[in-house]
C-alpha cells in the first residue's frame, strides 16, 4: 500500500536537491577509491556504494540549471486574507495571492480584487515580468560590434 506525501516546502526541495547532488559526489569519490583499494576492501565500498547509485537513480534530477523560462509550476501560490481595518475584510478571507518563484526566491503579493482567481493572475504576471527581469540581470547578452 503506497502512502502518499505532501508537496515538499520549496525549504524541503532545495535541501533534498542539494542532498542527491552530495550523494553523487561521494558515490564518485567512492567508486575511485574503491579501484586503489586492494581486492579484499574493495567490496566494503563497492556494495554500500550500489545502494546508493540505485537509490539515485530513482530520485528526481536536481533542477539546478535554468533557462529563464517562467512556469506556473515553478511557483508557490498562497492565499491569504488581507490586513485590513475589520470593516473593509468583509468579503475577503483568502482572496490575497502571494505567488513565490521557487527557482529565484522572487515574490509578488496581489490583495486588490475580492476575487483569489484574479488576484493570483495579476500576481503572476507581475512575477512574471520581474523573473524575465532578474534573468536578463544576471545573464547580459554581449553587445553586438557594429563595426564588424
Amino acid at each position: 500500500m503506497s502512502r502518499s506525501s505532501p508537496p515538499l516546502t520549496p525549504n524541503e526541495r532545495e535541501l533534498f536537491e542539494a542532498l542527491i547532488v552530495a550523494s553523487q559526489a561521494l558515490l564518485t569519490v567512492s567508486r575511485n577509491a574503491a579501484t586503489v583499494l586492494s581486492e579484499e576492501y574493495e567490496s566494503l565500498i563497492t556494495g554500500p556504494a550500489s545502494v546508493v547509485e540505485d537509490v539515485l537513480n530513482r530520485c528526481p534530477t536536481p533542477s539546478d540549471q535554468w533557462d529563464g523560462e517562467f512556469h506556473e509550476e515553478d511557483c508557490d501560490i498562497e492565499y491569504y486574507t488581507p490586513d485590513y481595518p475589520a470593516e473593509l475584510r468583509i468579503g475577503r478571507e483568502g482572496s490575497a495571492a502571494r505567488v513565490t518563484h521557487r527557482k529565484t526566491k522572487l515574490s509578488v503579493s496581489a490583495e486588490q480584487s475580492m476575487d483569489p482567481a484574479t488576484n493570483k493572475t495579476r500576481a503572476l504576471r507581475t512575477l512574471q515580468q520581474r523573473v524575465q527581469s532578474y534573468f536578463r540581470a544576471q545573464n547580459p547578452q554581449p553587445r553586438e560590434d557594429p563595426l564588424h
